[in-house]
């Protein structure tokens, strides 16, 4: 980490690759850098980059890469950014907000999010989720074109097989604890199909 103060102070940091592990699964980070400097309110303003972002076995989804902005006022942190995949197929746009005398208000919104499932396409919209979770978080899923069967498969343990693709919109409730629940959504057949 740099900070330097002529002829104007500027924060200039790398952090290098590392490895975080939470409940038996590694998330691999590449090099972080951050460049920020103060306005003339004393107000931090910078830009900051991941080079990878590899969720591991815990997510089987490409690696990432990501940059956005960071802002500083007074007692609260914004940053702002995007992540995607080298195609652009897994993409989010967020943002994050860390209060430092509020902690309620600390924040993830992640303002969309799309990714590949099931031979279609989910994504989702303007969801805000606490860091302090201690309600349930409903997340309304956009989704295209998604394999019947593979979708059915999934809810129901393999219990059920069926043909044919469906798109439409389902609510997904994420609960403190870490389980979802299905919410009443509307789900159409693009073309014929069967359930059995």
């Amino acid at each position: 980490m740099h900070l330097t103060k002529s002829p104007k102070t500027v924060l200039d940091m790398t952090i290098n690759a590392s490895n975080l592990t939470a409940s038996s699964s590694e998330v691999s980070l590449g090099i972080v850098t951050l460049k920020a400097e103060p306005d003339e309110n004393r107000n931090w303003n910078g830009v900051w980059a991941l080079e990878s972002l590899d969720m591991g076995e815990a997510m089987p989804i490409p690696v990432l890469k990501g940059n956005g902005t960071l802002t500083n006022v007074g007692d609260t942190v914004t940053i702002d950014g995007a992540l995607a995949s080298a195609d652009k197929s897994y993409n989010a746009v967020f943002s994050t907000l860390i209060d430092l005398k509020a902690s309620e208000k600390n924040a993830l919104t992640v303002k969309s999010v799309a990714f590949p499932f099931k031979e279609g396409y989910i994504s989702a919209k303007n969801t805000r989720i606490p860091f302090d979770r201690k309600k349930n978080i409903t997340v309304n899923l956009d989704v295209k074109n998604v394999s019947l069967n593979d979708l059915m498969q999934t809810l129901t343990g393999q219990r059920v097989t069926a043909t044919g693709t469906v798109s439409g919109r389902m609510p997904v409730i994420l609960k403190p604890d870490g389980s979802y629940t299905l919410g009443k959504g509307t789900l159409q057949a693009d073309s014929n199909g069967l359930i059995q």
